[in-house]
């Protein structure tokens, strides 16, 4: 008999039904998952006998045997389909995206994950696809925001973001905030700003880490500041770009611009030269805008 390894008490009982073995002595769970290794058989209708159980391989594919359903209401060769089938989407999508194999690789045990908990029922398979690829991308840091794969799937982004919150709930998947510094390169390719392009990204890369620290960032989309950003940083170095060129490149309304510039604006750093802003690393922090502009709404020189 096995002896616990808590107390090291013999006494302990096997329940062959529920597949446990409990010591006797403090309660302590020594297997759970008790696996019958002797072969059975048994006696049919006909009087022919045949084999009890099934061998499964380790991705759970049965062979021979009868293939009892599981939980999920489906058989371990129907699951392994579904795996095949949303494998052959990612690969879709992730050609599309220019994502590795490693990437496609997590996204598929994000979607087995996903399988396993049942919150797959009654969603598209293209947006199950999508959001766990997504996920796999916020958690590498990957220039790729959820309108890419919406596109892509040609489908709502508001329908693939719900899809992509509720995975993230069900998971247990907290992931880290988009930093907006990976996507200035790839807006400053599309505005072909020729060899003047390293340094304005190099400018707008430090412009969007000073709005970070002036809490610019929080609760805002991060294309917001990359185009605010790129928007100073052409200004700076003589690079003729209006606010509007900007705006469709990072997939902004004009508006939204423009407040980003005109919060940005109301902070130290919008008063340094260029040679001071490229130097100078200014040490103080602003309150965030909206804390500002609530202090200034509830202050009595506002009040007429």
């Amino acid at each position: 008999m096995p002896a616990c390894k808590n107390c090291g008490s013999t006494q302990v009982d096997e329940d062959g039904a529920h597949g446990y073995t409990i010591c006797m002595g403090c309660g302590n769970v020594l297997e759970d998952q008790i696996i019958v290794s002797e072969t059975q058989f048994a006696e049919g209708g006909s009087g022919r006998k045949h084999m009890m159980g099934a061998l499964v391989t380790d991705d759970g594919s049965v062979i021979g045997g009868s293939a009892l359903p599981n939980k999920f209401g489906c058989h371990k060769n129907y699951q392994r389909r579904i795996v095949e089938d949303a494998t052959r989407v990612m690969h879709c999508i992730a050609n599309r995206l220019k994502l590795a194999q490693q990437h496609i690789d997590s996204a598929v045990m994000f979607y087995k994950m996903a399988l396993s908990k049942r919150i797959l029922q009654g969603k598209r398979k293209s947006h199950v696809c999508a959001a766990c690829l997504y996920i796999v991308c916020r958690t590498e840091q990957t220039p790729h925001i959820l309108l890419d794969f919406s596109e892509i799937i040609r489908e709502n982004m508001f329908q693939l973001l719900r899809v992509y919150t509720r995975l993230c709930n069900a998971l247990c998947i907290k992931l880290p905030a988009a930093d907006p510094c990976l996507f200035i390169s790839r807006y400053a390719q599309r505005l072909q700003l020729g060899d003047k392009s390293d340094v304005i990204c190099v400018t707008a890369m430090r412009l969007v880490s000073r709005m970070k620290r002036d809490w610019m960032a929080t609760g805002r989309r991060p294309s917001s500041l990359c185009g605010a950003a790129l928007v100073v940083s052409c200004r700076l170095h003589n690079c003729s770009r209006q606010i509007s060129d900007i705006a469709k490149i990072v997939r902004n309304a004009t508006a939204t611009i423009t407040k980003r510039l005109k919060e940005f604006s109301e902070t130290p750093s919008s008063r340094l030269s260029i040679e001071e802003f490229e130097n100078v690393d200014l040490g103080e922090e602003e309150d965030p805008p909206a804390f500002k502009a609530s202090r200034s709404r509830t202050s009595p020189g506002s009040q007429i």
